[in-house]
């Protein structure tokens, strides 16, 4: 059976995502940083919102403070490297709780969960030089993967989104004096592979045979605009601290 693309929408939003990173620098004679290596951690607050019409053509919606995140990044004066790793989990509804009956004993409706997965590997070279805003551009890899745990009163169902794909990274940061700097980075997918659960039902023989995740990969199709979009955009706010260490907001 041939794998059909249904509609299915994501929407992650990322609010207070806080990080602390130490940072090696080597410096020129004059004091100018030639190259720099940042690795930090943090951990966030995330809003998840999903429709996938596989399962069900409800809205199921949630927040949570369970997510955190990884990253490394090389900077010279001309260019950036940076890998991140980010993992979540959501509990979500489409509507409030609910009590339901079993043989007339009562239940009560449990939310839903989504777990959340996302690896990206970029790297840019700087445009415009001479200006005071730093502007980099370049292309990176983003890896995604969403598993969803729909629970339906006494039923459940489980599926997934698998994504990779190749954007357009645009990074800028702007000096707002020795110890504080924001920066604006997005990016936007050109050319991905997209894998989606094919059924909503849990006991289909393939899925029982074999691992779901490479099930449902070799069966994705490539995908371009607009028939999958994906936009990350964020601004970041970084503070130097004593030493080495430096603080993030986002």
């Amino acid at each position: 059976m041939g794998m059909t693309i249904r509609k299915a929408i994501f929407v992650a939003l990322i609010v207070g995502a806080g990080s602390l990173s130490a940072q090696a620098e080597v410096r020129s004679t004059g004091g100018v940083i030639r190259r720099a290596h940042e690795l930090g951690f943090g951990w966030r607050w995330q809003h998840f919102k999903s429709q996938d019409l596989i399962f069900s053509p409800r809205i199921f919606s949630g927040s949570s403070f369970r997510a955190g995140m990884l990253y490394y990044s090389k900077k010279t004066e001309h260019s950036l490297h940076k890998f991140s790793l980010a993992l979540g989990k959501v509990n979500t509804r489409s509507s409030d709780a609910a009590t339901y009956f079993v043989n007339g004993i009562p239940k009560q409706t449990q939310p839903s969960t989504a777990s959340l997965i996302d690896f990206r590997y970029g790297y840019a070279r700087r445009i415009l030089p001479g200006r005071k805003i730093k502007f980099k551009l370049g292309g990176s890899f983003e890896s995604s993967f969403r598993y969803m745990d729909y629970r339906f009163g006494p039923g459940e169902s489980d599926g997934s989104v698998l994504s990779y794909a190749l954007a357009i990274w645009l990074t800028s940061t702007v000096p707002l004096g020795p110890k504080h700097r924001l920066t604006f980075e997005a990016t936007f997918p050109v050319l991905a592979w997209l894998a989606r659960s094919e059924i909503s039902v849990t006991d289909d023989q393939r899925l029982q045979a074999s691992s779901e995740l490479w099930h449902v990969t070799k069966n994705g199709r490539l995908e371009l605009p607009p028939n999958f979009i994906k936009l990350n955009a964020g601004l970041t706010y970084t503070r130097r601290l004593l030493g080495r260490a430096n603080l993030r907001l986002s």
